[in-house]
């Protein structure tokens, strides 16, 4: 799953613009998942691009869910583990029980 918003700050986009930057997650999911697509051909994998605030689709997503697994970047001047907005929502809010993996 990935979401994606539009910042503020950028203020309200068109449609084309909105279709745009929904173009642009999709490549980018895409080409985050090839090379595991690759690596591991017999599983299926479920793709799904929304628009939203990241903590609150997922929040919403994890009905029934038995694991939330969340990946986090790792942060180099960082001493011991830190997790982001996200992550830490996640955390406080949803029912499951979730594996925050670090990653670079």
């Amino acid at each position: 799953m990935h979401v994606w918003h539009v910042p503020f700050g950028h203020g309200i986009p068109d449609a084309e613009e909105r279709g745009l930057i929904k173009e642009n997650a999709e490549r980018e999911l895409a080409a985050l998942l090839a090379p595991w697509r690759d690596k591991f051909s017999g599983v299926f994998v479920r793709d799904t691009l929304y628009e939203g605030r990241p903590a609150q689709v997922l929040v919403k997503a994890t009905g029934g869910a038995g694991l939330l697994v969340v990946g986090r970047r790792r942060r180099r001047a960082a001493v011991g583990s830190h997790t982001g907005p996200v992550a830490h929502a996640l955390i406080h809010h949803v029912p499951c029980p979730i594996a925050v993996i670090p990653h670079d």
